[in-house]
């Protein structure tokens, strides 16, 4: 019959949140991976690290950054599933927000504090991953 709609039925099962968990890991270890790169101010690798994560968090399902997204915005999606735990991960968006948006240089002890949170985060994401 006509009104028979089969794109309906082809709907992809929801993945396990476990999956999930590994390929936000992966998001923090990316950001990692690029706030750590050689040669860089303190500025520079923060900012390094946020887009490292906004392009890994594009091919998260479920917590792809739109266009109009803050950094805060990205994030706050994936804390909304549970998958990272507040203090650490909101302190780091500020970090980033911070380095993206002001005008002032970022300070060295900025640029730890930034790599020891994206660390915390990924040790609980990786966590949940177990």
């Amino acid at each position: 019959s006509s009104n028979r709609r089969p794109a309906l039925e082809r709907t992809p099962l929801p993945q396990p949140a476990a999956t999930e968990a590994v390929s936000l890991a992966k998001v923090a270890e990316m950001g990692l991976a690029a706030m750590i790169a050689p040669g860089q101010d303190p500025r520079t690798a923060i900012i390094a690290c946020y887009v490292a994560m906004e392009r890994g968090l594009a091919q998260a399902r479920e917590v792809a950054p739109l266009a109009s997204d803050t950094p805060s915005e990205v994030l706050a999606r994936a804390f909304d599933r549970g998958f990272l735990h507040d203090a650490s991960a909101r302190e780091l968006v500020a970090l980033f927000e911070e380095a993206r948006f002001s005008p002032h240089s970022m300070l060295e002890w900025q640029r730890m504090r930034a790599e020891q949170l994206l660390r915390i985060v990924l040790a609980d994401l990786q966590g949940q991953a177990a």
